[in-house]
């Protein structure tokens, strides 16, 4: 196969922790592995000037931003520079529907493209629902543009086609991969008889993670039980205000934004997972809770049934009515299979990161035109406009 130059344009990118950092880091390690020079273009929440770094083999380039927000940040200096190095890659894989530089890759580069959406299909309040139908107008032009279109679940391709079912022959479903093996491994050297009981979760702390809820329905568990958070986010104060409100703030511990390590160990010491979120893509943190043998409460949405259905497993799902109550006491009252072959079906269903780089190279030779064969620079086509895509 002939060596492609990949760039992927992100938001964000290690050592930023999160479902997407993850996925970039595993998919631009993956095609490094398989020969191709990768780099990475994203945003710099510290600095003026774009700083040039390389982890693991991967160039990072990370850029200033002239907006920044809680919800959408703009980096200009990113997007001119993905117009004017357009010599140096032949493909550009963009990310997120819900930031930005997704919407410069489609504006400013003119050659193959791939389009990773994690598409929610709205905004995550009254307000950002608003904003979102404008969006979607505007977001036309990344879709139209996409040579191919990646989504992590049959749940998220049924959004993506049913508001822009122009492009829907281009959507294709490639989940997020899962390491079970480290996962496997973390939880099986914990003895679980003398763990401290504990309710798990991980994410972003943003209003339509519903981390609320969650503490809500811990303040109803008994004194024994403890809840961990992972994930960093503009909720965290109002997360411990309320934990102080409900009088349970010495039993809650905030981790912040965690590594891998610790993220993993996090896993391996809980007695349950949860994730109440209002929208997801895929929900790989419940994903990864599952591959290390957590018995998991989620909560009632496409996304996270499309997660029972991969791995084969009857999963209790939280509608929005159930009270504090009655969550708390399914929270600590679930449990997981135990007998071997219940877990490695369960294992087996889950997608490795070997067979996520193979579908997402062969995407990659797809949206280069000719499976296995790189086209030239000069047969890329314009970009395109508003006006062509509507």
């Amino acid at each position: 196969m002939t060596s492609m130059r990949i760039v992927h344009v992100t938001k964000r990118y290690a050592p930023s922790v999160g479902g997407v950092e993850s996925l970039v880091q595993t998919l631009a390690h993956g095609a490094r592995d398989e020969g191709c020079e990768v780099e990475v273009l994203t945003h710099d929440h510290t600095g003026d000037l774009p700083v040039i770094e390389v982890i693991d083999g991967v160039v990072v380039r990370r850029f200033p931003e002239v907006v920044r927000g809680q919800h959408f940040d703009v980096s200009t200096a990113m997007w001119r520079y993905l117009a004017r190095h357009r010599e140096r890659y032949d493909l550009v894989h963009s990310h997120s529907y819900h930031a930005s530089p997704a919407l410069g890759s489609a504006l400013r580069w003119t050659g193959p493209l791939v389009f990773s959406p994690y598409y929610h299909g709205t905004g995550h309040s009254v307000l950002r629902a608003g904003a979102h139908l404008g969006y979607r107008q505007v977001a036309r032009v990344v879709f139209g543009r996409a040579d191919r279109i990646v989504c992590l679940t049959p749940a998220e391709a049924e959004l993506v086609r049913a508001a822009y079912p122009r492009v829907a022959h281009r959507v294709q479903v490639i989940p997020a991969p899962v390491e079970v093996d480290e996962l496997r491994a973390a939880r099986d050297c914990v003895d679980l008889d003398r763990i401290t009981p504990t309710i798990f979760t991980a994410g972003r702390l943003v209003d339509y993670k519903r981390v609320d809820r969650l503490v809500e329905a811990f303040a109803r568990c008994g004194p024994e039980w403890r809840l961990r958070i992972a994930g960093d986010g503009p909720e965290r104060g109002s997360l411990e205000q309320l934990a102080a409100k409900l009088g349970v703030a010495d039993r809650v511990e905030l981790l912040g934004f965690v590594s891998r390590a610790e993220l993993i160990a996090g896993y391996a010491h809980a007695s349950v997972f949860a994730s109440l979120s209002e929208h997801e893509s895929q929900g790989i943190s419940a994903v990864e809770a599952l591959a290390a043998g957590l018995p998991v409460v989620l909560s009632d949405i496409d996304a996270h049934r499309d997660v029972g259905v991969m791995s084969g497993q009857e999963l209790d799902f939280v509608g929005p009515s159930m009270s504090p109550q009655a969550l708390a006491s399914l929270l600590t009252s679930v449990r997981v299979p135990v007998d071997a072959a219940s877990r490695q079906a369960l294992l087996d269903g889950l997608p490795s990161p070997s067979s996520v780089i193979g579908s997402m190279m062969e995407v990659y030779r797809q949206a280069m035109g000719t499976a296995g064969r790189i086209t030239s620079i000069g047969d890329r086509r314009p970009t395109a406009s508003l006006a062509s895509i509507a």
